[in-house]
């Protein structure tokens, strides 16, 4: 037996051995991996991908077109870092590879430092006015290696891979054949393990006799021990809530599994030491901690006494708990036992609660009460004389979104009368609503551009911003627009087709109808404007979009001294914000509900409005629903309260700002002001 059990620890080695170098082989024999082929290869075909591109850019320059990509010597830079980047070659290639990639490379590079400098040669040549020079040193470049070079790259590459995997596969087939070799020796090493096993077999089945024969001896020694842990262990640990051995000092002298589960700590760390200093956290007050010893104290026998305090984990973070303090019966020495009852997830539930009330006042009751007015707004006849059977479909909705807004209104005034916190009745039920500002109160703007591309940019902004955007494709469609109606602004593209738009402009300035119309012009460059007193403002392309913004606004608001409307239903906060932005040179108009806000907005269009969110009647949530079927202004919204994202999103109209009254200082206020008047400041002058 024992020369077997030599015979097999022998033939062991040998075979881990065997395996280890089998193993070995089949890494070294695998294929290459072809990632980084496939990747490098990429690599390539981009580098030609981005030489094409940079000869046909230099091609669009010379023809007058735009490029797509650039001709700049920033571009021959970055497609030779591409070019540097490819020096870090796959595994698969050798040193000698490696060294021809590397002078394929050069070759590359050299090929484009060339091509750079005859662009250069060319654009000085132009610059003198050499175009027959400048001509000939384009061609020269677009005649050159550069594409050539790239193609010669991928190819070299192409053959040098393939000759890597020649070289792979024939040592494939070594390694195959040396592994089958391996694997017989493995299998030879495996028969005689398996002779050596049955010897290790019969001496498993002695020990494990054995060992049986000692467990059974042991466990006949402690089943009376056992027995009584294991009852004592089934109360401690069936209980759901933490549990604590005290005694009459208040030290701790047991705690079950929930309880160490609950409190975060082990039963060595804490056995011992103070029930206050462990489970209450130190800021408590001293009242408060001993407070919860004497309730004990001052329990009779078998009687309970519960309170809530804050308790102490052991990583140092508190958590809300019940304490349930029992006085043991008995006699010797007075012990008291603690239940301890984790209360996280009942506040969490709570706070949900609480939550959801909010979520209903807000993603509810503001809803609906723009679709009753809405429904009123119908029923009232803004859209035109109503069908009597769809009238009486309307009034059928009206009336059960207001049903909708009184469960939702009784259902936040149960839930303030069981927090005690409804101090007066609702006020009743007004059938608020406003006229809303349709798609008349908008002002609106006449696009003149063939350009689709730029007329759609310019109509999403516009449309953005709360404009009614028409458009004309060209000069006579554009006219045909302004002998039916005059828009409020006229913004045109110099480069229209016919190429004559300074001249109608001109004639546009000539006639009485026309010769307020505030124009706004377009064009690559601003020459052909030098002491043309016809436009409001000239934008050269590319087109910067807030001073576009800018401008429109400028040209399309009532005339007059820059218009502010705050309202806040307190009226401390009204005379300090209408204070500091009459020393801005504004005028302010002032409201205190959300009504007269809206009516405000409606009657005296304002530049910007500063908004509360906290406003009787119609909060500021319903007043941004109503204000957001109109113009876009600008809007500050200046509250107490804490917004959430969702918050910021639902009180947003024009270009907006959002501030918390006790994180806001003055100065970032009226910074925000200014920019948010968008120059309109700078161009009125504030009375004396």
């Amino acid at each position: 037996m024992s020369q077997g059990l030599r015979l097999s620890r022998r033939s062991g080695v040998l075979a881990a051995g065997a395996l280890l170098l089998l193993c070995g082989l089949f890494a070294m024999g695998r294929p290459w991996a072809t990632s980084d082929n496939d990747r490098y290869r990429g690599a390539l075909r981009h580098l030609r991908v981005a030489s094409g591109d940079l000869e046909l850019d230099v091609l669009r320059e010379r023809l007058g077109l735009r490029t797509l990509h650039g001709t700049d010597p920033e571009d021959f830079a970055a497609l030779r870092a591409r070019a540097d980047a490819l020096r870090r070659f796959p595994s698969s290639l050798s040193a000698m590879d490696q060294r021809t990639m590397s002078a394929a490379l050069d070759l590359f590079v050299g090929a484009l430092e060339e091509s750079a400098a005859l662009l250069e040669r060319a654009r000085a040549a132009d610059a003198r006015g050499a175009k027959a020079e400048a001509d000939a040193a384009v061609q020269a470049l677009l005649e050159g290696t550069v594409s050539a070079r790239a193609d010669r790259l991928i190819n070299t590459y192409l053959e040098l891979y393939e000759r890597a995997q020649e070289r792979n596969e024939r040592a494939r087939i070594i390694f195959f054949l040396g592994s089958l070799a391996l694997v017989a020796y493995v299998l030879v090493v495996l028969v005689r393990l398996s002779r050596a096993t049955a010897d290790l077999a019969a001496l498993n089945t002695d020990l494990e006799r054995r060992v049986d024969e000692r467990t059974r001896a042991l466990s006949a020694a402690n089943d009376g021990l056992r027995a009584s842990e294991a009852r004592k262990a089934a109360i401690l640990e069936a209980s759901p809530d933490g549990i604590l051995l005290l005694d009459g000092g208040g030290a701790l002298l047991e705690l079950n599994p929930a309880a160490r589960k609950t409190f975060q700590v082990a039963a060595a760390d804490v056995v011992g030491r103070d029930f206050l200093s462990v489970a209450l956290p130190a800021e408590l007050p001293d009242g408060a901690r001993q407070k919860v010893l004497a309730a004990g104290r001052s329990t009779a026998p078998g009687q309970a006494t519960r309170l809530e305090s804050p308790c102490l984990r052991g990583d140092g973070s508190t958590f809300p708990a019940e304490l349930t303090i029992v006085r043991v019966p008995g006699e010797g020495p007075p012990r008291y036992t603690v239940l301890v009852r984790d209360l996280t997830e009942r506040k969490a539930v709570e706070r949900m609660k609480n939550e959801f009330i909010s979520a209903v006042s807000h993603e509810l009751r503001t809803p609906l009460t723009s679709i009753r007015g809405s429904l009123a707004l119908l029923e009232g006849g803004i859209a035109g004389d109503v069908p009597p059977q769809a009238l009486d479909m309307v009034r059928i909705a009206r009336t059960n979104t207001e049903r909708l807004i009184r469960i939702i209104n009784d259902l936040l005034d149960l839930e303030k009368l069981e927090a005690g916190k409804l101090e007066s009745a609702r006020p009743a039920f007004v059938t608020p609503p406003p006229v809303l500002p349709g798609d008349a109160a908008r002002h609106e703007v006449l696009l003149a551009t063939a350009d689709s591309e730029l007329a759609s940019l310019l109509g999403g902004l516009l449309s953005h911003e709360g404009y009614r955007v028409l458009r004309a494709t060209s000069l006579i469609e554009a006219a045909k627009h302004l002998d039916t109606a005059l828009p409020d602004a006229l913004v045109v593209d110099m480069q229209l087709p016919e190429g004559h738009a300074l001249d109608w402009v001109r004639r546009l300035r000539e006639q009485p109808r026309t010769r307020e119309l505030p124009v706004l012009a377009l064009s690559g460059g601003s020459d052909e404007a030098e002491g043309v007193p016809y436009w409001v403002d000239w934008m050269p392309r590319p087109l910067e979009e807030s001073r576009l913004l800018k401008s429109l606004r400028y040209a399309t608001r009532q005339p007059g001294q820059v218009r502010v409307l705050v309202v806040d239903d307190d009226a401390s906060t009204r005379r300090t914000l209408c204070a500091q932005l009459e020393r801005l040179g504004v005028q302010v108009f002032e409201a205190a509900d959300g009504e007269s806000a809206v009516e405000l907005a409606r009657e005296t269009t304002p530049d910007l409005i500063v908004l509360d969110v906290g406003l009787p009647h119609l909060d500021g949530f319903e007043v941004i629903d109503i204000l957001r079927q109109g113009r876009a202004t600008p809007l500050i919204v200046f509250t107490g309260r804490d917004l959430t994202r969702m918050d910021e999103r639902q009180l947003t109209l024009g270009l907006t700002r959002h501030f918390t009254r006790s994180r806001a200082s003055e100065e970032a206020l009226v910074s925000s002001v200014r920019d948010l008047l968008n120059g309109l400041l700078a161009r009125e002058a504030p009375p004396s």
